[in-house]
């Protein structure tokens, strides 16, 4: 018999719109057919089998997530019987609260009304410190959400190892979160082989490595290349490969993945005209490189208009997502399947 359940995620509220379908790629990944049911920044998805392992030990954008047990109005009419398996007799347990349209507010007394009623429920005693379960109660509109909460296991992390704490820094290096959404878009797994042609210090190639990709690196400046060795070698990388050399002449017949960010500087100057021939480049040749099945995951500056050079050569962008940085600056992420 197939069991479906309820799951939830909180995302952080850095890049809400990135961190959605940063979530909905990572379910496909986990071959999970499911849509997500959105509420500010918390998402509810039904799944015959569980994928929460996999989107918290991946997902840089999501804060925590786990199964929903339990749901009441707001006057918090709890089924005993789904209160019990919320939380287990022999178990301590804590309760947080997370009211979707207030995701600031500070809801105490709500959350001690539910532990009252979960401890008299159940006979567990509540631990504020070494909890064994975390309780997450999630207010949607008039109704109360119970579920069993595990918090990120990659954020941390993720934290550590910032671009400035890499051996080989560089104000090109891409933000580590931003690399590794990329790689989640692009549905990045173990022993899967990326290809980042313009890969400077190696940012997008070390999260990828993180993941257990193998990475093949290329760029044009030798100096940016000697420090991503180095900043491949600080991860640990096991498989990584890296060329001096142009995206015309790409060293590799195939690939799984290709996740990339053209140094596109400025637009309006010569050397963004050259960074669109480079993406028109990269394009034409990754229709032929790019196993079935595999995916290409590129961020530009918005007036590149990527998406109408991938429509030129035959392909749609399965998604885009807007990323203002700082005045008139949009960087836009685009996914394409082959």
């Amino acid at each position: 018999m197939i069991v479906v359940e309820r799951y939830f995620v909180i995302v952080t509220g850095e890049e809400v719109p990135l961190a959605r379908v940063e979530v909905q790629a990572l379910l496909a990944t986990a071959s999970i057919d499911s849509s997500i049911e959105w509420h500010g920044r918390v998402g509810f998805f039904s799944a015959n089998k569980d994928p929460m392992s996999f989107i918290l030990s991946r997902a840089v954008y999501v804060r925590e997530g786990g199964i929903v047990k339990a749901e009441a109005s707001w006057s918090c009419d709890f089924d005993k019987t789904e209160l019990l398996q919320t939380v287990r007799p022999n178990e301590t347990f804590c309760v947080r609260v997370f009211d979707c349209s207030r995701p600031r507010a500070s809801m105490q007394d709500l959350a001690a009304t539910i532990g009252g009623i979960l401890k008299r429920a159940t006979g567990a005693r509540v631990s504020l410190t070494n909890a064994i379960a975390r309780i997450m109660a999630i207010k949607v509109g008039k109704r109360i959400l119970l579920a069993r909460s595990q918090l990120s296991r990659v954020r941390a992390g993720i934290y550590s190892r910032s671009s400035r704490k890499r051996t080989f820094f560089h104000p090109s290096l891409m933000n580590v979160r931003l690399a590794r959404a990329m790689c989640n878009l692009a549905g990045v797994m173990p022993r899967g082989v990326l290809l980042d042609p313009f890969c400077g210090a190696g940012g997008i190639l070390c999260e990828a490595a993180e993941i257990g990709a193998s990475v093949v690196g290329m760029d044009l400046n030798y100096r940016l290349l000697r420090g991503a060795m180095v900043n491949l070698q600080q991860v640990g990388a096991k498989e990584a490969t890296l060329v001096n050399g142009d995206v015309r002449f790409l060293p590799i017949s195939n690939c799984d993945y290709i996740v990339t960010d053209p140094p596109y500087g400025r637009v309006s100057s010569t050397r963004g005209e050259r960074a669109v021939r480079l993406v028109n480049a990269l394009l034409e040749a990754a229709n032929g490189i790019v196993n079935r099945g595999g995916k290409l995951c590129i961020c530009s500056d918005s007036r590149m208009k990527v998406g109408e050079i991938i429509k030129h050569y035959g392909k749609q962008p399965e998604m885009c997502v807007k990323i203002r940085v700082h005045g008139g600056l949009v960087r836009e992420v685009f996914t394409v399947r082959y």
